[in-house]
This record gives C-alpha cells, sequence and structure tokens, in this order.
C-alpha cells in the first residue's frame, strides 16, 4: 500500500482518449469484497444510488452532521443553559439565606440583650421598693424601753404608742390664748365661756380664770371585736358628728398643724363628755346638748377615730378635729359696741347671736413626755399627758365658713340677719382667728406654757 493512499494507489490512468466507466474507488485487490448491501448507499443529485465502501461509510458517518446532531447539540446547550441558570438562583438564594441568618442572628442578640437589661432594672426596683417599705417600717417603730412594753401591750395596739383608757380629764393650766383679728370688733370671736354653760369649768392653776375642763373617754376598737356583736355592738362606734374627716380633710391642714402628713389610723376613739352627757350613752348625748343655745365648744363629740400623727418623732401624738358651729351671745345692741371680751350673756338675755359657721375643734394628746412640757396633776382621772385643744378657723368646707350676725326675736329665734364680715390680718393668715387651751407648762413660753405652731 502506497503511502498516502489507504485505499491503495490509484489506478493508471488508460491510453484512450475516452475516460473509462465512473468509478470513484476502485476496488483494491488487498481488501476483501464489501457486503453488497454496504456497497450501494443513497445518493444526492441525480445519481439516486451509488457505490460506497465501509471505510467510506464510516468516514462519511464521523464527518457529516445531521439534523438530530443539531438537535441533541441545541437540547444540550439549553440543558446546560437550564443548569448554569439554577445554579445560579441557588447561589443567590443561599446568599440571602446566610444574610437573612445573619441578620436575624443581630436581631436576637440584640433583643436578648434589651431583655436582660429590663430584667435587671425590674429587679433592681423591686429590690429598692421592698427595701424601702421594710426600711420605713422598721424606722417608724418606736423605740420603747422594757418597762414600757407591759403598758403598750396591754393598753396600746400592736404597733403604736399606749394611751390611758376610760376617763381622762384635762385641766388647762391657764386662760386660753385668743387670737380675734379676723373681725373687726375683736370681743365678737370669744373663748370665755357664758355664765349657762353647761360645759364642765374649773379654775385655771396657774391663774384664776374660769375655764373648760375637758372629759374625754378612751376606748380601744381592737380586730376581730365585731364578731361578737353583744361584747361590740356596732351602735357603741356610730361617730357624732357622722362626718368623719378623712386623710384629704387632715392632709388639707398638715401644715398649719406642724405635721409632715396626715397621720395614720389607730384603733383607739375618743367621746368628749359633758356634765348633761355623762349618765347618757352617746345615741342621746346629741339631743341632750342642743338645748345649749350658746355653743362656745361643740355640743356633742362621740367615737370619733383618733389619728397617730409623728410616729417615732418627739412630737408624737393621736389627735382628731372636727367641725361645729360656734355661736356668741350678746343682751342688746349697746354690747355690740364693746370691746371687752365677756363670753356673751346668758340664752335667756340674749337678743343677737354671732354664729360662725365651720369652727374646727382639734385635739392633740402627746405619746412622750418631754422636759419642755410639763404637766401639772392633780389626781385621777387627770391624765399626765400633754394635751392641746385648739378652736379655729382652718380646713372644711370653705364655700361654708362664713361668719353671720343675727337679730332674735323675744323667744330667742333667728329673726333679721346683721351684716358681718370675717377677714384675713395680722397673725390670722393660717388659722383665722383661734382659741388654744394647753394642760402644760413649758421652758419656751407661750399660753399655758405651750409653744404655739405658726
Amino acid at each position: 500500500m502506497a503511502a498516502g493512499y489507504p485505499h491503495g494507489p490509484p489506478a493508471e490512468e488508460p491510453s484512450e482518449e475516452l475516460p473509462p466507466p465512473y468509478s470513484r474507488f476502485e476496488e483494491s485487490p488487498h481488501l476483501p469484497p464489501a457486503p453488497e448491501a454496504a456497497r450501494w448507499a443513497p445518493g444526492r443529485g441525480v445519481f439516486p444510488h451509488r457505490y460506497q465502501s465501509d471505510l467510506e461509510a464510516g468516514v462519511r458517518r464521523m464527518n457529516t452532521v445531521t439534523l438530530d446532531d443539531l438537535r441533541d447539540e441545541a437540547a444540550e446547550q439549553e440543558a446546560r443553559r437550564r443548569h448554569a441558570a439554577r445554579q445560579r438562583r441557588w447561589n443567590w438564594g443561599a446568599g440571602a439565606r446566610t444574610r437573612m441568618t445573619v441578620e436575624k442572628r443581630r436581631k436576637l442578640e440584640k433583643a436578648r440583650h434589651w431583655c436582660f437589661i429590663v430584667v435587671l432594672v425590674v429587679a433592681v426596683l423591686v429590690v429598692s421598693i421592698v427595701g424601702g417599705v421594710v426600711g420605713s417600717r422598721s424606722w417608724r417603730k418606736p423605740a420603747s424601753s422594757s418597762s414600757s412594753t407591759i403598758a403598750e401591750q396591754a393598753d396600746g395596739a400592736d404597733d403604736g404608742p399606749s394611751l390611758p383608757l376610760g376617763t381622762v380629764v384635762v385641766r388647762p393650766f391657764r386662760g386660753a390664748e385668743r387670737l380675734s383679728a379676723c373681725v373687726g370688733r375683736s370681743y365678737q370671736w370669744s373663748c370665755i365661756l357664758p355664765a349657762d354653760t353647761r360645759v364642765p369649768t374649773t379654775t385655771a392653776s396657774n391663774d384664776d380664770v374660769r375655764v373648760p375642763e375637758f372629759r374625754f373617754e378612751i376606748k380601744r376598737r381592737e380586730a376581730g371585736a365585731d364578731a361578737d356583736a353583744d361584747a361590740d355592738p356596732e351602735s357603741e362606734w356610730i361617730p357624732i358628728p357622722r362626718s368623719v374627716p378623712n386623710t384629704t380633710d387632715y392632709r388639707s391642714v398638715a401644715s398649719v398643724d406642724g405635721v409632715a402628713d396626715a397621720g395614720e389610723e389607730s384603733e383607739f376613739y375618743i367621746t368628749l363628755i359633758t356634765k348633761a352627757a355623762s349618765s347618757t350613752s352617746s345615741a342621746s348625748a346629741e339631743r341632750e346638748l342642743v338645748r345649749e343655745e350658746s355653743h362656745m365648744l361643740p355640743s356633742a363629740v362621740a367615737n370619733q377615730p383618733l389619728r397617730l400623727f409623728d410616729r417615732g418623732l418627739g412630737t408624737e401624738h393621736y389627735g382628731f378635729h372636727v367641725y361645729f358651729e360656734k355661736t356668741i351671745q350678746f343682751a342688746n345692741s349697746s354690747k355690740l359696741t364693746e370691746t371687752r371680751d365677756v363670753g356673751g350673756v346668758a340664752a335667756a338675755d340674749s337678743r343677737y347671736r354671732i354664729q360662725w359657721n365651720n369652727t374646727r375643734f382639734k385635739v392633740s394628746i402627746f405619746t412622750r413626755q418631754s422636759t419642755e412640757k410639763t404637766v401639772d396633776t392633780v389626781g385621777d382621772p387627770e391624765t399626765a399627758l400633754p394635751v392641746d385643744v385648739w378652736e379655729d378657723r382652718v380646713g372644711g368646707d370653705r364655700q361654708g365658713r362664713t361668719v353671720t350676725a343675727w337679730e332674735l326675736d323675744t323667744e330667742g329665734a333667728p329673726q333679721r340677719k346683721v351684716g358681718i364680715a370675717e377677714v384675713r390680718g395680722i397673725r390670722t393668715e393660717e388659722r383665722g382667728c383661734y382659741c388654744h387651751w394647753t394642760n402644760y407648762r413649758s421652758s419656751q413660753g407661750g399660753p399655758g406654757g405651750a409653744t404655739i405652731p405658726r
């Protein structure tokens, strides 16, 4: 076989001028004859069939691109394109998921951080509040010696200072301190009792002035006593007057009374006793005392709850206040021009009446002995505790706090109003007109030896 000719050397050209019959490949004597089916293959053009060797058919199959081949290649490219697109989408989604995961983790970390801060702040607040409450209770408990422990258990509340129970007498040390600059004619406000008063009176130990003798009954209403109706009937605790001041009322006058706040409730109750009501029940006390024509003091005060003020301090005391209509009576018009305070006249001689609506009656019973307040007692049932008794013009219903002068008929009934006005003047900005009685003398001076809060 000649080089470069896989099927052998080309045949020699014939010597005749005419070409030999057409034959693309001359059979080589060295190749085996091809099968008949492989020698005839479809042709093109005007030759529908032509002879084709096995080698030529193989080469043709390798070098020929058919429509099916093109279709397969296009499908493969489309598959590669779709795969690349899916790969890109997966990569983007994985990146987004990664980004979302990082952002979510950052938010969770931030939320946990703030939750920790909030829990810490709440814990600090709770500890502070609990500590403050416990500390305030510990601070408010009064220091008591072993000698006074038994008395407190017998006569006092579980967590408060003791008070003497039963009848307590308060005798003023001297005449009342009087301030009457709230009216044009000073005698129209009086602290002297009229001749026909039903209030018990006594003579002041410091001077020979006739002063009221205050008699109180102090009771303690223990917790759980209401369960036994026979031993503790509710009627025995009905207050007179019914309108008992509340915390707001006490807070409104705290600055005038010189206390820090409205005080705290206690188990003690107090009743003001007069000669007319000393042998009667609390329910009938008001009916007996309304016969009094001139009310220089309240006609009836019963079952008023005592409040504890300034717990643990040197000024610690129980106190209460009520409001009443204070009246002063005069015999005729000429008495209205006098300047001397005589306390008015008896009801039978009265022709004019001055009525002070919403006057405050206030009592303070101090629970701590002090060298600044010395009580000179005569004997039981006079108390050795310092006591302040006030009448002034603060608190209550300001709209109803008026002064009215009445002209009376022959029967003593109001007939005609006479003009009168209450004003604020020197030293009357806080309390207005007032009367102040004390049962002690003090090294610091003041009426009855008392130190007067301004």
